[in-house]
């Protein structure tokens, strides 16, 4: 989660109105029971009916006013947030392609580029934009009305409470949701990969008549990872029903020992009311947090692959920055290297090709052809050996800048 909050450092204005309003809505949730009591108080309360009356519309609409307002100002703001975060992150992510080496994207499957520009960036975009302020807003809707229960009523606060050690259950959903999150989007990284391969190669595919292959290799993924969605779903679907079961088994429990409580004169129904608004106001935020840290925990596994990409060597870019070469000779000493660290592609290659001299390199396939080329370009540098471009060393090349002179 390091690289998210970096990022959402970058825009500390946003973080502060988003968190602000959020805040706001917070406060007035826990508010509204207590509203929610003085109504129903001056229902049942001849004398006062008209005093109370007018206090509820005095106070209650301005609150329910800033309630509305700040819960939309909060979410256009989170919003703005998020297109933020992924601006950069795409990005970057972008701009990291274009550094890294061309090699270095021949051996790391280029699915993972395209899942992370596309997948994994939407996921954490999903995380922003729904879960990182609910994250910060339902556990202190959930304090506050615990607060309030415990003010209005201990004893049935000690009653709900009793089913608290049940909501456990949501944790451990939660962490078992990650390691199948991280399978979901390694599939997807997969197929990408495989679609990515098969449009790029398609004649080649053809012509060999392996279309059949390659179709039942995108299936068996395709089959893997809608099997991998269906067990996440199993999980990511649970916590709701069962907050939501727990959370009137709360309520029936609260009703049978309120209603004993109202009847022996120890609670009244103004206060009874307000401890049945909160429980109602609590369990909502209750019912979505365990979906919530569902929601983070995919964001994790995400941040983590995006990461992972991040942290891939960039192409060096010379040692003393040389940018032309002073003429057109080519000389290869002895130059190894290797693509798999166990086959050599040029194995003590040397040769020379002077200014103005024309050569052409001959051979069967994996020979090494594409490799010179790709060593007089810069793309890759001998691993034994050297190659001499101009008179001076390709590794003294600003390779970026001596490119567009080839």
């Amino acid at each position: 989660m390091d690289l998210f909050f970096r990022y959402i450092r970058k825009h500390k204005a946003l973080v502060f109105l988003s968190v602000l309003f959020t805040l706001i809505t917070t406060a007035v949730t826990v508010f509204l029971p207590v509203l929610a009591g003085k109504v129903l108080g001056t229902v049942f309360s001849a004398e006062k009916l008209l005093s109370n009356t007018l206090e509820v519309i005095l106070v209650g609409i301005p609150i329910i006013l800033l309630w509305s307002l700040s819960k939309y100002f909060g979410s256009f703001f989170v919003v703005k947030l998020s297109q933020k975060v992924v601006y950069n992150l795409r990005n970057e992510l972008f701009d990291k392609l274009t550094k890294v080496s061309p090699v270095l994207l021949r051996s790391t499957q280029q699915g993972d580029f395209i899942s992370n520009l596309l997948n994994d960036i939407q996921v954490v975009e999903n995380f922003v934009n729904t879960g990182f302020l609910e994250l910060v807003r339902n556990p202190l809707v959930i304090l506050g009305c615990v607060i309030l229960l415990f003010y209005t009523s201990w004893k049935l606060s000690l009653v709900v409470l009793a089913v608290a050690p049940l909501f456990l259950i949501l944790v451990f959903i939660s962490n078992y949701s990650k390691h199948i999150a991280d399978k979901i989007l390694a599939k997807i990284s997969q197929a990408t990969s495989l679609m990515n391969e098969s449009l790029v190669g398609i004649e080649t595919i053809k012509g060999f008549g392996v279309e059949d292959k390659f179709r039942e290799k995108f299936f068996k993924f395709s089959s893997e990872y809608t099997d991998s969605q269906i067990r996440f779903a199993k999980f990511s679907v649970l916590p709701v029903p069962i907050s939501d079961f727990l959370g009137a088994l709360a309520v029936i429990v609260v009703l049978l020992f309120g209603s004993y409580e109202i009847k022996s004169g120890n609670l009244s129904i103004e206060a009874f009311t307000t401890f049945i608004t909160a429980i109602f106001f609590m369990s909502q935020p209750i019912s979505v947090l365990g979906s919530q840290f569902v929601l983070l925990q995919r964001a994790i596994v995400a941040l983590e692959r995006i990461k992972k990409t991040m942290q891939l060597e960039e192409e060096r870019s010379g040692l003393s920055g040389y940018e032309e070469p002073k003429d057109g000779s080519i000389v290869f000493k002895d130059v190894y290297f290797s693509y798999d660290g166990f086959r050599n592609a040029l194995d003590g290659v040397s040769f020379e090709v002077k200014d103005g001299e024309t050569v052409a390199i001959v051979g069967p396939s994996g020979s090494g052809k594409s490799t010179l080329i790709s060593m007089i370009m810069g793309f890759v540098i001998p691993q034994n050996g050297d190659v001499v471009i101009g008179g001076r060393s390709i590794k003294e090349y600003n390779l970026s800048k001596y490119r567009k002179h080839i």
